[in-house]
């Protein structure tokens, strides 16, 4: 039997290995796969007025996904996989297209600068272990 603790393969591969060290996003990891493995891209520079986005890619095609954000790390067994934020607040249900993809993006609210926020998409998947599928979970710090 695998050891639970280490990451597969196809999780090492699918975990975004772009973001720029020391920059304000870091990729915690924790995808639950479904039928294709969910992932999560964040981009800008997270400081009061500026644009940001949350994309997913790999989601159900059709469906939705909840996008859980929180200030601590849970790293709680959820649904076959992790949840990883403890969640502060769940947006949703985001519309995933045809091609499994679904964004959120703005401007990035008012925030005093050093906080830590974690992000997770969760989605019903029939494919997946429980019947759900997640993306990697994405640390932002804000400037």
């Amino acid at each position: 039997m695998p050891d639970p603790t280490t990451p597969s393969q196809a999780f090492v591969i699918s975990m975004n290995r772009t973001y720029v060290a020391g920059g304000p996003l870091l990729d915690l990891g924790h995808q639950l796969e479904g039928l294709q493995w969910p992932i999560q891209i964040a981009s800008g520079s997270f400081s009061s007025g500026t644009p940001f986005s949350f994309k997913l890619s790999g989601a159900p095609a059709g469906g939705s996904a909840f996008h859980v954000v929180g200030f601590t790390a849970l790293n709680a067994a959820f649904k076959g996989g992790a949840m990883v934020p403890l969640p502060f607040l769940i947006t949703g249900p985001w519309p995933v297209n045809g091609q499994g993809n679904a964004s959120i993006a703005g401007p990035w609210p008012s925030s005093p600068a050093g906080v830590h926020i974690l992000a997770q998409f969760w989605m019903a998947d029939a494919a997946g272990p429980v019947g759900f599928a997640a993306s990697s979970c994405v640390q932002v710090t804000t400037q």
